[in-house]
């Protein structure tokens, strides 16, 4: 219901779904649980998805390539793959034809490593998304765009293997912050200053936690797009 409401009233173009269940943390549901809900929501749905494991990687291992052939030739987006554990999600990937987020922890050298490991094992590249890895507003935001700028910099400059669209997965990092847990008003204003900053410094794919923020950037990005004529 809430992944319809985001669709319908929000005008979310795409979802983002996080297949927690399984964590020890969250439940320790079977993994066959979370395929369940992930075929419902499919059928429920038809927004393009971006599909994300439990965070554990001896689960998300099993997780992520039942979720894939679950959601074969729907070209969802599955993440998450980093330097020491991109082989299986590569090769479900491969099988069932999604694309796949590459995550880097703040290294532009990380990034473009990943990349290359993936695309040597046959991915198109561009079927893959980076994740450079996002900070709040005030909370370490302004390295993590200095980072972002120098790839998109070096993919200007022709480097290929940093030239991938970028997600920045923002209302996970907002709304951990003091300032969102005390104060909800501030948290979306927070959510919307953080998003707004990393279109700025090249992000492609903004995934969002509260509707308002969310509704806030994308008029935002029609305002950019299409600005007012000046003043004569």
């Amino acid at each position: 219901k809430w992944a319809k409401k985001c669709v319908s009233d929000f005008g979310s173009q795409f979802l983002c779904v996080k297949l927690m269940s399984p964590h020890p943390d969250w439940g320790g549901r079977s993994t066959n649980d979370a395929i369940i809900f992930l075929k419902s929501l499919l059928q429920e749905v038809r927004v393009p998805l971006v599909i994300i494991g439990c965070g554990d990687i001896e689960i998300d291992n099993e997780l992520m390539a039942k979720a894939s052939q679950a959601a074969k030739n729907e070209k969802c987006i599955l993440g998450i793959a980093s330097q020491n554990n991109y082989k299986t999600l590569t090769a479900s990937c491969l099988a069932d034809g999604h694309s796949i987020i590459a995550t880097s922890p703040v290294d532009v050298n990380i990034a473009k490593q990943v990349n290359i490991l993936i695309s040597d094992m046959g991915l198109d590249p561009k079927r893959i998304v980076m994740d450079p890895t996002t900070a709040s507003l005030g909370y370490g935001m302004e390295y993590v765009y200095s980072i972002m700028e120098r790839a998109r910099l070096s993919a200007l400059a022709g480097d290929k293997m940093l030239s991938m669209p970028f997600i920045l997965f923002i209302g996970q990092e907002v709304w951990r912050v003091k300032e969102a847990k005390d104060s909800a008003p501030l948290g979306i204003k927070w959510e919307i200053a953080t998003a707004a900053a990393m279109l700025q410094s090249g992000s492609d794919m903004l995934v969002m936690k509260h509707p308002k923020a969310a509704q806030a950037i994308v008029k935002y990005i029609d305002m950019m797009m299409n600005p007012a004529p000046p003043i004569e």
